[in-house]
């Protein structure tokens, strides 16, 4: 399990790719990812550094499904997006 508070966007691809790319996945039968974000689009997964710090939620679907370590098993990203007008 790892969790993440308040990342700039590389430092969340970086935690992704590495929990990924551990070799001792057999005791797991799927990998999911959850993420909370604050931005203008809903498309993009925001940083802590807002509106300039962002990666397309496609991005990170291509990250995932392009790991063979967990081979078959599900790979499941779920994104919230709360729109930055909600948040005032």
């Amino acid at each position: 399990m790892l969790l993440t508070f308040h990342c700039i966007i590389q430092t969340i691809k970086q935690k992704i790719a590495q929990e990924m790319k551990k070799l001792d996945h057999d005791q797991y039968s799927s990998f999911f990812v959850i993420c909370i974000t604050t931005g203008p689009d809903p498309r993009y997964v925001y940083g802590k550094d807002g509106e300039n710090d962002h990666v397309p939620i496609q991005e990170l679907k291509d990250m995932m499904s392009q790991c063979d370590e967990f081979g078959s098993k599900p790979k499941v990203l779920l994104v919230h997006t709360v729109p930055k007008s909600s948040c005032k």
